[in-house]
């Protein structure tokens, strides 16, 4: 391990040596807290140097020879990274004018969902959420903007579900069967309180979800747009597509029968008991259980596409229609091996 700081000409010497070849890295210092994330708010960076590929190219043509202007390039395929963070792996795939460029975004956006972690995980006893599961009644804890967002989502839609999705609903000293808040958000600054003796949040139901749509407002600002992105085979955001007139293709539906579907700034989350059981908690009954074999909703963010396909599990056949209607949802059930369906392309 080299010690550069105390050995002016030694570090002076590697500079120059590693000069024709040096790429912008990212400034380790962590992000400042308090980030505006609320809808309609641009997403606001703190550690790449170069806003965008222009500036980024332009920089580096003039660094290095071995650093090309891209510009008139033709991309013909799209560029792939991954992590493993949230206990899953998210995906990203893109078309870029620079390849390092992107992925230095890319980067970004993984160092960002790996910060989302510690304060939504509820195993991270210091995270927002594991300091609101000790509150007792009538207490409040100041909270990150990034998690009261998420928590005003997830409220927002616990009432448009009527209680189908509760993040909440581990709470033990409410009643079950009643749609009532265990919460309560307020502003200036931003700080939750519980309603109840023993509040217990799980954010796992959209957790993934609001993650997708947080890296889409970091790729939307760096001007990489013509893009997807997964959270693990459970949800999938879909950007711009190269083609204007084209959306992404994304396959949903049992393994013999899957149907092709066409999505363009949207989100399709998928939900069922074939991997996991019966892990859905229906609030009307008490009990775990599910209506269907698996479902998949697409919405406009991931965040409402991942709750809304938890609580669509939940749903008698007669509410689908009007859930449809009244949420501006596309649902599609499984049931004993049977996707229902109305539109979507059959692989061949």
């Amino acid at each position: 391990m080299f010690i550069l700081q105390k050995n002016t000409k030694l570090k002076t010497r590697f500079a120059a040596i590693l000069k024709p070849v040096r790429i912008p890295v990212f400034n380790t210092a962590a992000a400042q807290r308090g980030r505006d994330l609320t809808e309609g708010e641009a997403y606001r960076p703190y550690r790449l140097r170069y806003k965008t590929q222009a500036e980024y190219s332009t920089v580096m043509s003039r660094k290095s020879s071995r650093i090309i202007n891209n510009s008139r390039r033709t991309i013909a395929e799209p560029l792939e990274f991954r992590d493993e963070i949230m206990n899953g792996t998210f995906r990203i795939l893109l078309f870029a004018e620079d390849p390092l460029f992107a992925e230095q975004v890319a980067q970004e956006v993984f160092r960002e969902i790996a910060r989302l972690e510690t304060f939504l995980s509820r195993f991270v006893p210091g995270s927002d959420v594991g300091r609101l599961n000790r509150l007792r009644q009538g207490q409040f804890a100041p909270v990150s903007l990034e998690t009261f967002r998420c928590l005003e989502i997830a409220e927002t839609i616990r009432i448009a579900t009527a209680g189908l999705f509760d993040v909440a609903f581990r709470s033990g000293d409410c009643p079950r069967n009643e749609n009532l808040p265990r919460f309560e958000l307020r502003t200036q600054p931003p700080r939750v309180g519980s309603l109840t003796e023993n509040l217990q949040i799980d954010l796992g139901g959209i957790g993934k979800g609001y993650a997708l749509d947080l890296a889409a407002k970091i790729l939307e600002h760096y001007e990489l747009t013509e893009s997807i992105l997964w959270a693990d085979r459970s949800t999938v955001l879909a950007l711009d597509h190269p083609k204007p007139d084209e959306g992404w293709e994304v396959e949903i539906g049992p393994d013999h029968r899957l149907i092709r579907q066409s999505i363009r700034r949207k989100a399709i989350s998928a939900s069922g008991t074939t991997v996991r059981g019966e892990h859905v908690f229906n609030p009307r009954s008490g009990r775990f259980e599910s209506r269907h074999r698996r479902c998949w909703v697409s919405a406009a963010t991931a965040a409402e596409s991942d709750a809304f396909a938890t609580a669509a599990l939940l749903l008698p056949e007669s509410e689908i229609e009007s859930w449809k209607t009244r949420l501006s949802l596309e649902i599609w059930t499984e049931d004993r091996g049977e996707l229902k369906i109305e539109n979507g392309t059959p692989r061949p």
